[in-house]
C-alpha cells in the first residue's frame, strides 16, 4: 500500500513559509519549501494563528470546549465531589449523572443511544451502525 503523501508542517516551519510568500510570491514559496500551493494559501490565511501560538504546533484542530461546558462542568464537580468522599467513579454512574444532567439543562440527544456518547465507550470496542450485532 503507497502512502498517501501527507506531510504535517509545525507553525515554526509554516511560519518561514508565510514569510517568504509575502516577500515574493506564493508560487515562488511553493518551490522553495517544497510544500503544496493550497498549503501556502491556507497558511497565509492561518497568518495570525500561526504567529500567536507555539512554534511547535502542528494543526489547528477547532475549539477545545465541547457543545455543552455547563454540563462538563457539572459532572466535573461531581466527579471530585465523589473522588473527595472516596466513593468510585465507574463510567456507569458517569453516564447516569449525565443523563440526569442533560435533562436538567434541556440537552434533548445528550447520551439517549446516537453516536454522542462516544465519549464513555470503550476505546477498544468499535462504533458500528448496526444495531442488530
Amino acid at each position: 500500500m503507497a502512502p498517501n503523501g501527507r506531510s504535517h508542517y509545525s507553525a515554526a516551519y509554516k511560519r518561514k513559509v508565510v514569510l517568504a510568500a509575502e516577500s515574493s510570491s506564493n508560487i515562488q514559496a511553493r518551490r522553495d519549501f517544497g510544500v503544496d500551493k493550497k498549503n501556502v494559501r491556507r497558511w497565509r490565511g492561518q497568518r495570525e494563528k500561526l504567529f500567536a501560538c507555539a512554534a511547535t504546533r502542528m494543526a489547528f484542530t477547532g475549539p477545545r470546549k465541547g457543545r455543552h461546558p455547563e454540563m462538563e462542568t457539572a459532572l466535573a464537580n461531581f466527579t471530585q465531589t465523589q473522588r473527595a468522599a472516596a466513593l468510585p467513579v465507574t463510567t456507569e454512574v458517569l453516564q447516569a449523572t449525565a443523563r440526569a444532567l442533560s435533562r436538567k439543562c434541556g440537552i434533548s440527544n445528550a447520551l439517549d443511544g446516537t453516536k454522542d456518547c462516544a465519549l464513555f465507550e470503550d476505546s477498544d470496542k468499535e462504533i458500528s451502525d448496526d444495531d442488530s450485532e
